[in-house]
């Protein structure tokens, strides 16, 4: 079978890497505008818990609380603030105690070497598990407001491990690097066949 005309993986990671952050600019306005709305939906709870009267329209034995209504305000700043990736780079500082960039990582091949190419397809790997972390950072938090309001039977360590598993995924370059200094398995060096990470 011919393939001289199809793309190899190596390209389609590049042109990935091209586009996820278009992509994650896309998720970060959704994300603003979810945190909006769940602002807003807090602060009609809190009207609502001032008025016996609302819990009416709630469905079974529900009821308005002003923890539930703290919650889902806490969850929407969280929300507002990764649209600005700034929840990212706070999380990260207070984890790790060092800087990263909250920025998604960005490669442009100079060459047409060889190393050159691998370099900008583990990029787009990174590039990709940047965005899986992003998703399970919002998948965390939507957890944890669903469990603040009772619709979710889940345990809170279930969104708590979400998070941790979207920072790891958002900082893999970082992981990967405590990852060679505990145990001198050079996990990114595997692909681009460098001595350092």
């Amino acid at each position: 079978m011919d393939t001289s005309g199809m793309p190899n993986l190596m390209d389609i990671l590049i042109n990935f890497g091209g586009v996820s952050p278009l992509i994650l600019e896309v998720l970060q306005g959704v994300m603003a505008m979810m945190g909006v709305i769940l602002m807003g939906m807090a602060i009609m709870e809190f009207y609502c818990t001032a008025n016996e009267n609302a819990s009416r329209f709630l469905p079974g034995a529900q009821r308005f609380t002003v923890g539930s209504g703290v919650v889902q305000m806490l969850i929407a700043a969280a929300l507002i603030s990764l649209s600005t990736l700034e929840f990212i780079g706070i999380a990260t500082r207070t984890f790790t105690g060092t800087e990263v960039s909250s920025r998604l990582m960005a490669y442009q091949t100079g060459g047409s070497t060889l190393a050159d190419e691998t370099q900008a397809a583990v990029q787009g790997i990174l590039t990709i598990l940047q965005l899986l972390g992003f998703c399970a950072i919002c998948k965390s938090l939507f957890m944890l407001n669903a469990r603040a309001h009772g619709q979710d039977s889940s345990s809170a360590s279930i969104a708590w491990f979400f998070m941790g598993a979207g920072l790891i995924a958002w900082n893999f370059q970082l992981f990967a690097q405590f990852i060679d200094a505990m145990t001198g398995f050079n996990v990114l060096g595997s692909f681009t066949g460098s001595s350092t990470s």
